[in-house]
């Protein structure tokens, strides 16, 4: 996709996505965002996600896509199955409420709300911090889930399976079980489709 900077399908974003969250935010996020369910590696990488960034809501997509080092379009496409790229999006999913153009769940992970919803570079930043630190293996418990299928267990030595099985988890929350295996199935099919090139998306 070629740099456009005109490039806005979501105008109703624009005070979110010119939102960053303040030094006192990011102060009580960095003194209790630290999870039970990560390594300590892993706390280091969300604690990282600060949501510095101010542009468009692909600008922002793009930033956090290369700040955890992930291809935009896989980014881009969660970001369609999650919200259709719109950062007021609201869930309401099993027991707990979730935010953003990505959507974090409050209840799971209490201490970037409100900064997941009223800013969208927090909410990219955050939601690819946890990719990243599922992805080098830093949520233990995923090793203890039986994957279907015939997938690797986790953390899984072929790096694409180790990728998917983590978008898949963002969703179920489990390790290549049919949840997130319907979940990935319909990212990438939106990855395949790439509908942000299309005319009115």
């Amino acid at each position: 996709m070629q740099y456009n900077p005109n490039f806005e399908p979501r105008p109703a974003n624009a005070e979110a996505n010119n939102t960053m969250p303040t030094s006192s935010e990011l102060a009580d996020y960095q003194s209790s965002g630290a999870l039970d369910s990560l390594t300590a590696a892993g706390n280091a990488l969300i604690l990282q996600a600060d949501g510095q960034f101010t542009g468009t809501t692909d600008e922002i997509l793009q930033w956090g896509a290369y700040k955890w080092g992930f291809d935009p379009n896989v980014v881009r496409a969660i970001a369609v199955n999650e919200s259709d790229w719109e950062q007021g999006a609201e869930g309401d999913i099993g027991n707990g409420t979730s935010w953003g153009i990505l959507q974090i769940k409050q209840s799971d992970f209490p201490a970037t709300y409100p900064m997941s919803s009223e800013s969208t570079a927090f909410n990219v930043d955050f939601k690819l911090a946890y990719q990243r630190a599922c992805v080098q293996g830093d949520i233990p418990y995923l090793s203890e889930r039986v994957p279907l299928d015939g997938h690797n267990a986790y953390p899984s030595a072929d790096a694409s399976e180790q990728l998917w099985g983590c978008v898949g988890s963002w969703y179920s929350g489990g390790w290549y079980d049919q949840d997130a295996i319907d979940y990935i199935g319909q990212v990438q099919a939106i990855l395949a489709q790439q509908p942000w090139l299309a005319p009115g998306f």
